[in-house]
């Protein structure tokens, strides 16, 4: 399918989950809500991973969403369960130390889709991933958040703009880091490097 019609499926399919499972938890469905949980858990990341296809080979294809596997959605699942509980143990605290947690850990759930690592070394790999650059991923994520806001505004429908957006800023930002990672470490051995 065409790149512009897939994500807008897949946007107004996010939009959908979302509301049924915001009904669902209004009106004590707690069944239905964990299951509508469940259900656009393994949409993201087929988000996830549609969108890290087309930003390193330019495939798009919904083949991506029948890839999860159990185990591979287990780990997803601790991933993201992992980075709130930090997070929000960083809050409590003192809000700027769950600011800083939350940048320096929220590359961990794209890492777990690209590279197939469990939670901890997901986590670990994002901690180092992020190092150095803590304020323009806050500056980041403000951005972010004030275009979903906005997409938001007119019931809704500019999320269908918003939310691929997102994913494709954020699977950016990831490659860009990791390739300035690898520059690094190449920089650093290369002087010790025998002739």
């Amino acid at each position: 399918p065409r790149l512009g019609s897939l994500f807008l499926g897949l946007g107004a399919l996010t939009l959908v989950l979302g509301a049924l499972e915001g009904s669902a938890q209004r009106n004590g469905h707690g069944l239905l809500h964990l299951l509508l949980q469940l259900a656009s858990m393994l949409v993201t990341m087929g988000w996830w991973r549609i969108t890290l296809r087309v930003r390193d080979r330019g495939e798009a294809s919904l083949e991506a969403l029948r890839e999860t596997t159990l185990v591979g959605a287990i780990t997803y699942g601790v991933t993201i369960f992992l980075f709130w509980v930090a997070t929000i143990l960083g809050l409590v605290a003192l809000v700027l130390p769950g600011l800083v947690i939350g940048a320096r850990l929220f590359l961990a759930p794209v890492v777990v889709i690209d590279q197939g690592r469990d939670p901890i070394a997901a986590l670990r790999h994002s901690w180092e991933l992020t190092e150095g650059h803590v304020i323009p991923l806050l500056t980041f994520g403000a951005m972010l958040l004030v275009m979903n806001l906005l997409g938001a505004i007119p019931f809704g429908l500019g999320l269908l703009v918003t939310i691929p957006v997102t994913f494709f800023a954020v699977v950016d930002v990831y490659r860009r880091l990791e390739a300035a990672r690898d520059a690094g470490a190449a920089y650093r051995v290369a002087p010790h490097a025998p002739a």
